[in-house]
């Protein structure tokens, strides 16, 4: 297996708000190290509760793209886990994986 130099597994996130109004999904690793964090001023559209305290909903993907992100080092181990020695696995597929797996590791 090629080696990776991403930060490995497993990434988690959280939610913040500051003081400003912006609004933030943050992915960090099982050290606590930053990886990325998505932000966002929000759009109205109605008020909702997480954790017991209300905020204002907003119109945004920027959370669950947080969530997806925080989740591709797992999916890249389990794609990088098949393998295709008598050829179970149909060509298209196989090509589609590898050039998963390349994209993640910045070859494409």
């Amino acid at each position: 297996m090629t080696q990776t130099k991403f930060t490995p597994a497993p990434w988690f996130t959280e939610y913040k708000a500051d003081k400003k109004g912006m609004y933030s999904q943050v992915v960090f690793d099982s050290n606590g190290e930053n990886i990325c964090e998505c932000h966002w001023y929000p759009i109205d559209a109605g008020s909702v509760v997480i954790d017991g305290k209300g905020y204002n909903s907003t119109i945004t993907n920027r959370e669950h793209n947080a969530h997806l992100i925080a989740a591709a080092p797992e999916m890249y181990e389990l794609l990088a886990t098949i393998e295709n020695d008598e050829n179970k696995v149909p060509q298209w597929l196989w090509n589609k994986i590898q050039a998963t797996l390349a994209k993640a590791r910045g070859e494409l």
